[in-house]
């Protein structure tokens, strides 16, 4: 079977050379898992940490999704989905109308797509455009989840795949006022910029 869970149970019956019965029995049939997929490929547009970007996820299915069925990308915390809406996610090759539900929770970082007709195993490309934002701070965001479930929320594929390392984001040139100009003089600066991201309790300012 090509979903997960109890597979019910299997009958057995022997026969004489009539087709005569002659013990029956049977016996209960295991509980299959979600198919492991090979690692998804996770590509954003800017790895600026806060930028508002684009996202793009590249995997193969093993088994199909049906009608009804989601495709659920689990995002590692700190990322956020300002303004998402319905047309900014698309399926490469897919020609059906894409539905999806969101929870936008920092803590779950769930995006479900639910889709409105059959999807056969093979490669899947998703694309979120220009809502998702990444974490605010620099460095490896960690790991992204997938699953894939039928119509009544049964897994049917699973895997995974290692997020992008983010940059510091780049502000704008920073001015730098002195109020003397003369050299070796003891003297007033001062420093004007625009950060892009919070700086938390206990962050430094850091003027080299």
């Amino acid at each position: 079977p090509t979903v997960s869970g109890p597979v019910g149970f299997f009958g057995l019956l022997t026969e004489n050379d009539a087709q005569v019965a002659i013990d029956q029995g049977s016996g209960s049939g295991p509980v299959l898992t979600a198919a492991s997929l090979a690692p998804m490929v996770i590509t954003p547009l800017s790895l600026e940490a806060g930028a508002v970007t684009n996202y793009t996820f590249t995997f193969t299915t093993l088994n199909p999704i049906p009608s009804g069925g989601d495709i659920e990308i689990q995002f590692p915390s700190g990322y956020t989905f300002p303004g998402l809406a319905i047309g900014d996610v698309s399926i490469d090759g897919f020609g059906g109308i894409l539905t999806f539900s969101l929870d936008q929770d920092t803590a779950s970082g769930l995006i479900s797509v639910n889709l409105d007709s059959l999807l056969n195993p093979g490669s899947v490309t998703l694309h979120i455009d220009s809502s998702v934002k990444n974490p605010v701070v620099s460095g490896p965001v960690g790991i992204f989840g997938l699953l894939t479930e039928s119509a009544t929320e049964v897994d049917i594929d699973e895997g995974s795949g290692n997020g992008p390392v983010l940059t510091a984001a780049s502000l704008a040139p920073m001015v730098i006022t002195p109020l003397s100009l003369e050299a070796g003089a003891v003297t007033s600066y001062t420093f004007t910029f625009d950060t892009l991201n919070p700086i938390p309790v206990n962050g430094d300012i850091e003027i080299q």
